[in-house]
């Protein structure tokens, strides 16, 4: 919608905009369901994006030690937040974190 159209401003009925191929159609009559979550996702797929959190966490976690050595000129706050880190990456890593962000999406060419 252009702004400087001088268009009155109403938006459109939410069930008549267009909508990705991964949402079901909704109920005749009835406005669409926000998605909540992917489809038959179990608990062991939430296991890993809950670990796959807390391996991201350690990292930024070690980030900041890590800064906090370099300014303070100390090696013992950097090497701990290195460990950290690497911690972190260990963790995020066997958590299948780059699988949580793509099972299940297809790939579209345009």
């Amino acid at each position: 919608m252009d702004l400087d159209s001088g268009e009155s401003g109403q938006q459109a009925d939410p069930a008549s905009l267009p909508r990705p191929a991964l949402w079901p159609e909704p109920p005749t009559g009835q406005a669409p369901v926000p998605i909540r979550g992917r489809q038959d996702e179990n608990a062991e797929a939430r296991a890993h994006v809950r670990s796959a959190y807390v391996g991201v966490a350690l990292m930024c976690v070690g980030l900041v030690l890590v800064s906090v050595g370099a300014v303070a000129r100390t090696w013992l706050p950097a090497a701990l937040g290195l460990a950290v880190g690497v911690a972190g990456l260990v963790v995020a890593l066997r958590s299948r974190v780059m699988e949580a962000a793509t099972v299940g999406e297809e790939v579209r060419g345009d």
